[in-house]
């Protein structure tokens, strides 16, 4: 029980700094919406007032073995929501306002992941959505991924994805890069589905 509390406590204080550095771009959209390089949404998903520990339905939160979604205050006025599995896989699920997706592609004007510490950013799509996904620099395991969805008009979706078990921990062999990636991806398309459920969409 001690060994399982303090890897929670460890997840969590990863989760704020994975949060807080995104943390740092919150602000500095321009105001304008910022769509180069980016396809054109599927539709605008109205997430920015949402609780993100209201972004998962029962029925996903069950699929995905969590217990129970954990606030997440470590950035003022930037809701985030923390989801533990059972077998201690780990997203942060955090909703950005005033911030382009574009804030975070190389080359473009307002990019900031380099002094944020981002790895390879690379592009991607989930359901249509323009992504990037990256890995912190600063805590980054084998399996670990930070997924940044364009999902409106200055409104990015950030999923964090942690392997916070003691076999990938202690091990940094164990899982992949596309393997985080794509846990990532299915808690993004499970936020996108909800999205579109509340409105009818």
């Amino acid at each position: 029980m001690m060994l399982l509390r303090a890897l929670v406590t460890s997840c969590v204080l990863v989760s704020m700094l994975l949060l807080s550095s995104c943390g740092d771009l919150q602000g500095r959209g321009d105001g304008a919406p910022s769509e180069r390089g980016f396809p054109p949404r599927p539709s605008d998903l109205a997430i920015a007032n949402v609780d993100p520990c209201e972004s998962l339905d029962d029925k996903q939160i069950a699929e995905l073995d969590v217990t129970a979604p954990r606030p997440n205050a470590s950035t003022p006025g930037a809701p985030a929501c923390d989801f533990l599995a059972a077998d201690l896989r780990f997203w942060g699920i955090r909703v950005t306002s005033g911030v382009p997706a574009n804030a975070y592609l190389p080359g473009d004007p307002g990019y900031q992941g380099d002094q944020l510490g981002y790895v390879g950013p690379r592009m991607t799509t989930v359901d249509g959505f323009g992504a990037v996904e990256f890995v912190n620099g600063v805590t980054a395991s084998s399996s670990d991924c930070v997924l940044a969805v364009d999902a409106a008009p200055n409104v990015t979706l950030l999923i964090d994805y942690l392997d916070t078990s003691s076999r990938a921990t202690l091990d940094r062999s164990v899982g992949s890069r596309a393997e985080g990636c794509a846990q990532a991806s299915r808690v993004a398309a499970m936020v996108i589905e909800t999205a579109r459920a509340r409105v009818g969409a």
